[in-house]
């Protein structure tokens, strides 16, 4: 299926990886080839406004002729009008020290739809903003939005959700929406892009939002470790009120294209109960940041991500429908997640996790084209005793990855059990090299394998149905090629091993 946003001047194609073996892809606007790539994706530039194009995606078939693989109507959007925030009556002011809070959120309360908020060069600081239907952000090129590193610039709080469950907390950098578990969209049509960065308050709004004051920087990580390892007698749960840098409740709609973004106190761009969230050609980094997570759709649906490179302090990619017993209840999976042509650097990141809150449900992950050997856990799917839901029809295929976990964990396991142990099933790794190149000194103490398979010990059946088709091992550190059990039908490079 061919899909498409556009710009003024510009439309964005990406489409599913359908045709096996297809290794160029041919584009054609009004019937006219204008370029190849080997991507699922491509910009088309240059384009009039407001006009209607032709566009179809077709591969090189046996004698030379091209077989159109998808073809749809996408029409230019209408040139918008700047609102520069540096203007009168705005005046905000990028020296890096003047808080413009208010200033930015004026230029955003007077955006309509035929006009655009630009953060122009400069380094713009500021608190909690929050978007409405039909806004655009654009930063430009050295423009920097910047998050305050004080948590009183992010109230008030607001009903979010934090590992499973729903609560309070403090404001993000950018807010869409309000969250409500009925579904109920409550903000659609959003752009938020440009050629510059949007960078949150660090480990400096983590420290001030669980109350680590004093010292140095090293003093207060020190603080922040001992945190870490007593988490759960803060009867306040601090940890839980951390803002996003991005945050996105009940949406509909969204696209966030071209920027670098970053070190937010928590986890980078956060999407619950929504839908049609698009994130494309970004730079996504919170290296050092604890749990800094880069791209979590919560118990979301028809989400895309493609063309982005990660650098973050724990998964690059996080999906989530809800912790047992709350997430039960809601019952909203989040299905249909398609991730492709993405890439981590080398560092402490952990690729893309599914779980460990899956009790709403997990359904349609695709990923292809992507590069994770330099993470961590590579694929990681995960979910304890108490969760319930379920995790199934997952593809990884054509891509490198450093390691495969299925596995249930004990860690964030507070709460009444569900009725049921959860379901994981129809999972395939298909054309994967495994090529482990993350530098983790930890490499090998958790499982000695690069494919880990442990399912209920009690349950055998709840883990089924998994198939690693043409694996390549590329460099084996005294470790097993595999390590399965508790689990049934399994099968890898053409035999069954459980």
């Amino acid at each position: 299926m061919l899909r498409c946003f556009s710009y003024g001047d510009e439309i964005v194609l990406f489409w599913d990886k359908t045709v096996k073996g297809a290794s160029l892809y041919e584009i054609f606007l009004n019937g006219k080839k204008i370029g190849e790539t080997a991507k699922t994706f491509f910009r088309i530039k240059d384009l009039e406004p407001e006009t209607e194009y032709g566009v179809s995606v077709g591969v090189r078939g046996r004698g030379e002729k091209t077989d159109i693989v998808s073809e749809t109507k996408c029409r230019t959007a209408k040139v918008k009008k700047d609102i520069v925030v540096t203007d009168f009556p705005y005046r905000a002011v990028g020296d890096g020290k003047t808080l413009n809070t208010a200033a930015i959120q004026r230029a955003i309360d007077d955006c309509g739809k035929d006009f655009r908020v630009v953060i122009p060069k400069g380094v713009f600081k500021t608190g909690a903003l929050r978007l409405h239907d039909d806004v655009e952000l654009y930063v430009e090129k050295c423009g920097v939005l910047k998050g305050s590193e004080k948590k009183e610039d992010y109230l008030p709080k607001i009903p979010s959700r934090f590992e499973g469950k729903e609560t309070l907390c403090y404001s993000s950098l950018i807010n869409l929406g309000h969250l409500d578990r009925s579904g109920k969209i409550s903000v659609k049509n959003v752009i938020i892009r440009g050629k510059g960065k949007i960078i949150g308050g660090g480990e400096e709004l983590l420290f001030d939002t669980i109350g680590i004051a004093g010292g140095n920087l090293r003093e207060k990580r020190r603080k922040l470790k001992a945190y870490q390892n007593d988490l759960f007698s803060d009867k306040e749960e601090k940890f839980r009120s951390r803002g996003r840098l991005i945050n996105i409740s009940n949406a509909k709609g969204v696209i966030i294209d071209g920027l670098e973004l970053g070190n937010a106190p928590c986890w980078n761009i956060h999407m619950i109960y929504s839908a049609n969230v698009v994130t494309c050609g970004c730079k996504i980094f919170s290296k050092g940041i604890w749990n800094g997570d880069g791209w979590d759709p919560d118990s979301s649906k028809d989400c895309t991500l493609f063309d982005c490179e990660f650098d973050t302090g724990d998964d690059c990619v996080a999906i989530k429908s809800g912790k047992n017993p709350e997430g039960n209840i809601i019952d909203k999976p989040a299905k249909n997640i398609d991730i492709f042509s993405c890439r981590v650097k080398k560092g402490k990141s952990h690729g893309v996790a599914i779980g460990s809150e899956v009790s709403g449900g997990v359904k349609g992950v695709r990923i292809w084209d992507c590069d994770f050997s330099c993470s961590f856990f590579g694929v990681h799917i995960k979910t304890t005793r108490k969760r319930g839901g379920y995790v199934k029809d997952v593809e990884v295929r054509d891509s490198k990855i450093s390691r495969v976990f299925v596995r249930q964990v004990d860690y964030n396991d507070d709460g009444a059990a569900a009725k049921e142990l959860t379901e994981i099933s129809d999972i395939t790794f298909d054309n994967v090299d495994i090529e482990y190149n993350s530098g983790d000194p930890n490499f090998g103490l958790e499982a000695d394998t690069y494919i880990y398979v442990r399912g209920f010990e009690d349950a055998t059946d709840k883990v089924k149905d998994i198939t690693f088709r043409y694996i390549r091992i590329n460099n084996k550190e005294k470790l097993r090629e595999y390590d399965v059990d508790d689990c049934e039908n399994v099968t890898y490079n053409g035999k069954r091993i459980k």
